[in-house]
């Protein structure tokens, strides 16, 4: 999914900048995508190692292990839907602001 998102944001900024501006704009968004891949999957390790989401919060669970992953899954969810909500509540303020 990743590889889709990337070429669809890669055409985005290409086309927005000016000839001058296209090397420079694409560097940087390789750049920042690097480093929120990077934050991403350290942060993710450092939720593993923590004996804190070793604790049963969904119920069913194939082995012991596995709760460690189904809790992070959840914490994802939750702050995917808490993005959401916020996106939402920027673009209705920003729309606002239009009229």
């Amino acid at each position: 999914g990743l590889s889709f998102t990337k070429t669809v944001i890669s055409k985005i900024v290409s086309s927005s900048l000016s000839e001058e501006e296209v090397a420079s704009g694409m560097s940087l968004l390789n750049f920042t995508s690097f480093l929120s891949e990077g934050t991403g999957i350290a942060i993710v390790g450092g939720l593993l190692s923590l004996q804190l989401l070793n604790r049963k919060l969904v119920l069913e669970f194939i082995n012991y292990s596995s709760g460690v992953y189904s809790n992070i899954l959840v914490a994802m969810a939750i702050l995917i839907i808490l993005c959401c909500l916020l996106t939402i509540i920027v673009f209705k303020r920003s729309e606002k602001q239009l009229e």
